[in-house]
């Protein structure tokens, strides 16, 4: 994908024209673990509003949208490791905002959630080009943390769907 496509799903999502392009340099795992289901992803955004002028949003998944960390020899899960399905590897990205969290169905019980929570200043909320994957860059050490991927998962004008 291209510097332009990266710049148009921002504008389609964000519905402005960015100010600016960032180089964000995180660097890209080459192994990655499934994590569960996401449920849901919180996220605090400037979509729709003047630059800067942030709103909490969560978007709730309508299923089959998978939750993956990186994972590799230095964790001890290598046996775990396989790639995600689609949207991965990525090497530029939309900045969506900051990611506040997120909710996996509990693997012993599908009636209940475990939840991720960040503070607003922890990570960033990013897509992928494409719009059919999102991942998680943590502002403390600049590395990717978590992306979701699968289901009917995109990143469009109204906003996160799927």
């Amino acid at each position: 994908m291209t510097l332009a496509a990266v710049k148009n799903r921002w504008s389609t999502f964000h519905q402005k024209e960015p100010r600016e392009l960032i180089e964000i340099d995180a660097p890209w795992p080459k192994a990655w673990g499934y994590v569960g289901e996401a449920v849901r992803v919180y996220y605090l955004s400037d979509k729709w509003n003047e630059d800067g002028d942030f709103i909490p949003y969560y978007h709730d998944h309508d299923g089959g949208v998978e939750l993956w960390e990186p994972w590799g020899a230095q964790d001890g899960m290598t046996d775990k490791c396989k790639s995600p399905a689609r949207g991965i590897p990525c090497k530029q990205a939309a900045v969506l905002g900051y990611c506040l969290g997120w909710w996996l169905l509990d693997e012993d019980d599908p009636k209940k959630v475990d939840a991720v929570e960040f503070d607003e200043d922890e990570a960033l909320l990013c897509s992928t080009a494409s719009g059919k994957a999102l991942f998680v860059v943590s502002l403390s050490d600049g590395k990717v943390i978590a992306a979701f991927t699968g289901g009917n998962l995109s990143v469009e004008s109204a906003g996160i769907d799927g």
